[in-house]
């Protein structure tokens, strides 16, 4: 059982995650406009900061919007294909330049559903590689989530992950994500399995 003070604990965890996930991102929108500020008239300077402060400002805008998904309340809606699409193609596309990702076409996740989800991705995204492949798929009334990197994953010390057992050491920044979505599978009356073997990270919801 959970108690209040693991909740107390976990909420620090979570604020310090998205804190330091969203100030490296704002810091990059900060310093480009520094570069305009105190650099010549040369257009291709110019350019250079206008597009580092562009990606910027679209990276802090795509992880508020998901992060309010996995942290926050959705209420009852449900997302969309298209939605889930942009989401996560945003949110992806904030950390990392190369990947690939794959969805079901017309696939569709409940509120309960997104917050368990997005949240062990954002865990995901502290363990994977560039040109990682994630795929995301429904199967009768399971959820599959699949991201292969193109080298094995390396977990942190303070997280054990073995034939589904998950074990936390020490509940840091980087693993409270994984946390939350085992503790709101448990929650919302749901069977969340989640594995990592060599170079793949494999999680079942139903």
């Amino acid at each position: 059982m959970t108690t209040n003070s693991d909740k107390l604990l976990l909420s620090e965890k979570i604020a310090t995650k998205m804190c330091h996930d969203l100030s490296g991102t704002a810091m990059s929108v900060f310093n480009s406009l520094e570069m305009l500020k105190t650099g010549d008239s040369d257009d291709s300077f110019n350019k250079i900061a206008i597009d580092i402060a562009t990606r910027g400002a679209s990276g802090f805008s795509a992880k508020i919007k998901f992060f309010r998904i996995a942290f926050g309340s959705l209420g009852q809606n449900e997302i969309d294909g298209v939605s889930l699409n942009t989401l996560m193609k945003n949110y992806l596309q904030s950390s990392f330049d190369k990947y690939e990702l794959s969805l079901t076409e017309n696939l569709t996740l409940t509120a309960k559903e997104a917050k368990i989800i997005f949240s062990v991705i954002i865990f995901a995204m502290t363990v994977a590689m560039p040109g990682f492949k994630l795929s995301l798929s429904r199967s009768g009334n399971q959820i599959i989530l699949e991201i292969k990197n193109p080298k094995d994953f390396i977990i942190p010390p303070e997280l054990t992950i073995t034939d589904s057992d998950v074990r936390f050491a020490t509940l840091t920044p980087g693993n409270s994500p994984l946390f939350l979505g085992g503790m709101l599978a448990g929650e919302y009356g749901k069977n969340m399995k989640i594995n990592i073997k060599g170079n793949s990270l494999l999680l079942l919801l139903q």
